[in-house]
């Protein structure tokens, strides 16, 4: 069973920070708003409006290697895969450099606008996507909220996780910190819009399938209460760390502004 973990290879933000574009990534706001970075297993993810701008940013031998879908460069009726940025050029799966897309991941007014452009698709991190409009408003809908310095978390993943005898790996919308008694909580929310019909019930004696929803994630949340929160020590250590490297590479920016 794979277990709940967070955090990141040694040096790798280190790593990270020699590198142009992830400074850059770090500066950059949209509309006044930073991107969203998230600790993963070993990896990194970054969202825009919901929308996982860099799927996975992770090092293998000592390089850093950033994956996003390929929807969101060929557009959202093209077939589903990931292509690779490597810092200096963009890969497809077979290792062919794809002409002219380096600069457009650069050049993240383009990037970002591109993939918000795309209002009928929202992808995270793994190869979760979806059409569905009410997928895509509950994600746009709790993107606004997710620039809160609180929020540490978005799309948190459940590793095995169990749900009809069926191992799934379903994910937690938002994560963020409050004052507890004592210490911090850690608080989860999961969004739904009032029109979703997943919140009613016909019979009043049944539990709407988002209460059932809800419940599952309690238990699991419950049975992992250690390990989930000695990841997320870990994972707000590397938030701090990546906040003081954001505000470091706003204020360099701003030098030269």
């Amino acid at each position: 069973m794979a277990e709940f973990a967070m955090g990141l290879p040694n040096d790798m933000l280190d790593h990270l920070m020699k590198m142009e574009w992830w400074c850059n990534l770090l500066a950059y706001r949209d509309e006044g708003t930073p991107l969203f970075v998230a600790v993963r297993n070993n990896y990194l993810s970054v969202y825009v409006c919901g929308r996982a701008i860099f799927k996975r940013i992770w090092e293998e031998r000592g390089a850093i290697h950033a994956s996003f879908d390929g929807r969101y460069f060929y557009g959202p009726k093209t077939n589903k895969g990931d292509l690779i940025f490597d810092g200096e050029n963009v890969l497809a799966k077979n290792g062919a450099v794809i002409d002219g897309a380096a600069e457009t991941i650069r050049n993240l007014d383009l990037w970002v606008k591109m993939i918000k452009g795309y209002r009928k698709l929202v992808i995270l991190d793994d190869d979760t996507s979806s059409k569905d409009p009410m997928d895509i408003g509950e994600k746009e809908c709790l993107a606004s909220r997710a620039v809160r310095p609180s929020v540490i978390n978005l799309e948190m993943a459940l590793p095995g996780f169990v749900a009809n005898e069926k191992k799934i790996a379903p994910r937690i919308d938002m994560v963020h910190l409050e004052p507890g008694r004592p210490g911090v909580a850690v608080v989860f929310t999961e969004a739904k819009l009032f029109s979703n019909k997943e919140l009613r019930v016909a019979d009043d004696n049944k539990d709407a399938e988002v209460v059932r929803q809800v419940m599952r994630y309690k238990e699991y949340l419950e049975e992992h209460s250690d390990k989930i929160c000695s990841a997320y020590q870990t994972a707000c250590k590397l938030l701090t760390c990546i906040m003081h490297c954001r505000l470091a590479d706003v204020a360099h920016t701003a030098d030269f502004a």
